[in-house]
């Protein structure tokens, strides 16, 4: 290599550096966004509320705005899940408003093109069970890099390969088998665990970018990614998936210590065996003594677990990433809680059984 492309390297290389410093004019801010998140004891009350008292309670919340805007048209649980919707896409573009820092936009910008890719899922999965486009639209979350606009054309094409070669970013390459098997068995599995395998790669070339005195938001990622794993591993050994498929959907880092712990849990021989393996680790308390014959209120103690190291991280390194970071995650789960509420009174569910499923 000549002198003189190992300097333009060099400046690339230095160039894609990502320096993770204090920010503390959006920290404030995002403080002050965070103190008006939705609290336990609120939760307990909208457990009793009707769905008309639950949409007027939203309406003299950090909800008002979207109600106002969209009560002139759409009525009920309709109501509600769209106003949920904006008002998170709304609150991640004030997000990207006061980060007044290129570098901290950034690396906020990469962390949403989660819903980019929760948006083509959503699509292609509408497509696949040919649901009414209307109702589709009401799923999507344009949070991320993709406009409302191109996110209906997309929905507009109806037919995966379409959609996927209308995805610039991807490489299309990766697909072409996935497709064809797609087209055989009309199952999405293996082209949703390929999208996001593809943002979680993305993730961590950023990651590679960081100073590695600065690792919050490597560990967050570290930690987020585990979970998934777990979830996968969990959900596919239940199922009886034979373990190259289960290793083929996981999303490993470069850590050796990692990808043995997960080869680990992929050759027990049952759920028995994977969960005792759990038992041993940090998790051990998110394991129940007796396999129970769902895994929902597992992942729910992940998901709780996941939050737990977030608001941990936030309190050691204030005024950095983390606290960003946890805001962003933290008002996610807020919707969700909110919907799933929504969705289970509609159901007639019962308060207890509803609270047990919330994440708080």
């Amino acid at each position: 290599m000549t002198e003189g492309k190992k300097k333009i390297k060099k400046k690339r290389e230095k160039k894609r550096r990502v320096r993770i410093r204090i920010y503390p004019y959006t920290w404030v801010r995002v403080c002050a966004m965070k103190s008006k998140l939705i609290s336990k004891d609120e939760y307990l009350k909208l457990l009793k509320m009707k769905l008309g008292e639950i949409t007027r309670y939203l309406q003299d919340s950090e909800y008002k705005k979207e109600i106002d805007e969209l009560a002139i048209k759409y009525r009920g649980v309709d109501l509600i899940e769209r106003a949920l919707n904006k008002n998170l896409v709304d609150t991640f573009n004030k997000l990207r408003r006061i980060s007044i820092d290129e570098e901290l936009r950034f690396v906020i910008e990469t962390y949403l093109k989660r819903w980019d890719i929760h948006n083509i899922k959503t699509i292609l999965r509408g497509i696949v069970s040919n649901a009414p486009e209307s109702y589709i639209e009401t799923l999507l979350v344009p949070a991320g890099v993709f406009s409302t606009s191109f996110l209906v054309d997309l929905l507009k094409l109806k037919n995966v390969e379409e959609i996927l070669k209308k995805l610039k970013f991807l490489e299309l390459e990766n697909f072409k088998e996935l497709v064809e098997k797609f087209k055989e068995t009309n199952n999405l599995l293996d082209i949703e665990n390929e999208l996001d395998k593809f943002y979680y790669n993305e993730l961590l070339k950023l990651t590679h970018g960081l100073p590695r005195r600065k690792k919050e938001f490597k560990n967050f990622l570290k930690d987020e990614m585990d979970i998934l794993n777990i979830k996968t591993v969990l959900r596919l050994k239940r199922e009886n998936i034979e373990k190259k498929k289960i290793l083929e959907h996981l999303i490993l880092t470069d850590s050796e210590i990692d990808k043995k712990f997960m080869q680990k849990m992929v050759e027990a021989k049952n759920m028995e065996e994977l969960l005792n393996i759990l038992r041993k680790t940090q998790y051990k308390d998110l394991i129940p003594k007796e396999i129970e014959e769902s895994l929902i209120d597992i992942e729910l103690r992940l998901d709780q677990y996941l939050i737990r190291r977030s608001l941990l991280s936030t309190h050691q390194t204030p005024l950095t990433m983390s606290a960003i970071l946890n805001f962003m995650f933290t008002k996610d789960i807020e919707v969700k809680n909110i919907r799933n509420i929504v969705k289970a009174k509609q159901l007639g569910l019962e308060e207890d059984f509803i609270e047990k499923k919330l994440v708080v």
